[in-house]
C-alpha cells in the first residue's frame, strides 16, 4: 500500500468502529468496493476511499457524529455546515491536509477523508420527477459553480427555484427540497439513488435485501451490498471484472500535506 492507502485504511477503521458501536450498517462502495471484491485490497492507483449508506442510517450517524471529534476527525456535510456545497459527505481528518480544487471555495472536509455517499429510496413512478428536483437541489447546494451539465434538462425549474432563493433564502429553498425528495418510506420505494460526481445511478433495492456480505480489504474485513456482482454491474456495467487500461485509471488531482493541519 502507498501513505495515502495506510491512512485510508486507518481512516476507515474509525469509521467502521463508530458504526459498530451504534449499529450502523454501511457498504464499502465505487472504487473500494471494486477493489475489495476483485483485488482484496485497494485498487493499486486508487487514492481515495467510498464508501454508502441508507439515508436512514446516515441520520443515525449524523445523531452520534460527535464521536468523531474525540478522534480528531469531523463529519463534514449541508445538515451540519450550511457553507459546505456537496451532496456527497465526508469524514474528513483534521490534523492532515487534502485539498482538491472543489473544496477551496468553502475551505471545509479539506483534510484526508472519506466519502459517504447516501441512499435515498424512491419509488419507480417518481423517477422523473425526483431526477429533476434533486439535479436542481445539487445545483443550488452548490452556488459557486456547475457541477452536473444535465441541468440544462431543467432550466425552467432551476430558475424557479433559483428566484425563490432570492425572495426567501436559499437554505429555505434547501430545506424545501430537502423535504420534497427525501421524504419517500422506503417501504414503498423499489430502488435507490446515488449520486457520484456528475454520475447520477438509480439501483435496485433487492440488491440490499438481507445483511451485508464482509469481504476482505487489505488486512481486514468489510461490509458491501449483499449483491456484490449486481451493485458492481450497476455502477459499472457488465465489464466491472475488466481491469483498466492505464490512460483510463482514475485518479485526483489533489494537494496533500499530512504533516499540516487544513485549519
Amino acid at each position: 500500500m502507498t501513505e495515502t492507502q495506510e491512512r485510508l485504511l486507518n481512516l476507515l477503521n474509525k469509521v467502521d468502529s463508530v458504526c459498530k458501536k451504534h449499529h450502523i450498517t454501511y457498504y464499502c462502495e465505487g472504487g473500494t468496493a471494486l477493489g475489495a471484491v476483485r483485488n482484496h485490497g485497494f485498487l493499486p492507483w486508487d487514492d481515495d476511499l467510498d464508501i454508502c449508506m441508507k439515508r436512514s442510517e446516515f441520520e443515525k450517524l449524523l445523531a452520534v457524529c460527535d464521536d468523531f471529534r474525540e478522534m480528531d476527525l469531523d463529519m463534514v456535510c449541508h445538515a451540519r455546515y450550511p457553507e459546505y456545497h456537496k451532496s456527497t459527505i465526508k469524514v474528513t481528518d483534521l490534523t492532515t491536509s487534502c485539498i482538491y480544487t472543489s473544496h477551496e471555495l468553502h475551505g471545509l472536509a479539506c483534510g484526508q477523508h472519506i466519502d459517504i455517499f447516501i441512499l435515498d429510496p424512491v419509488p419507480s413512478e417518481k423517477d422523473g420527477e425526483f431526477l429533476a428536483y434533486y439535479t436542481v437541489y445539487a445545483e443550488l447546494l452548490s452556488d459557486y459553480y456547475v457541477v452536473n451539465p444535465a441541468i440544462k434538462n431543467y432550466k425552467e425549474l432551476y430558475y424557479k427555484y433559483l428566484n425563490m432563493s432570492k425572495e426567501i433564502g436559499r437554505q429555505e429553498v434547501l430545506r424545501q427540497l430537502e423535504e420534497k425528495i427525501f421524504s419517500y418510506p422506503d417501504e414503498e420505494a423499489d430502488h435507490y439513488f446515488f449520486r457520484w460526481g456528475d454520475k447520477q445511478f438509480f439501483l435496485d433495492k433487492k440488491l440490499f435485501d438481507g445483511e451485508p456480505v464482509y469481504v476482505q480489504f487489505e488486512n481486514g474485513m468489510y461490509p458491501i451490498a449483499p449483491y456484490p456482482a449486481g451493485f458492481l454491474r450497476g455502477e459499472f456495467g457488465e465489464s466491472w471484472k475488466i481491469i483498466p487500461e492505464r490512460k483510463e485509471r482514475q485518479t485526483h488531482n489533489v494537494y496533500v500535506n499530512y504533516g499540516v493541519s487544513s485549519n
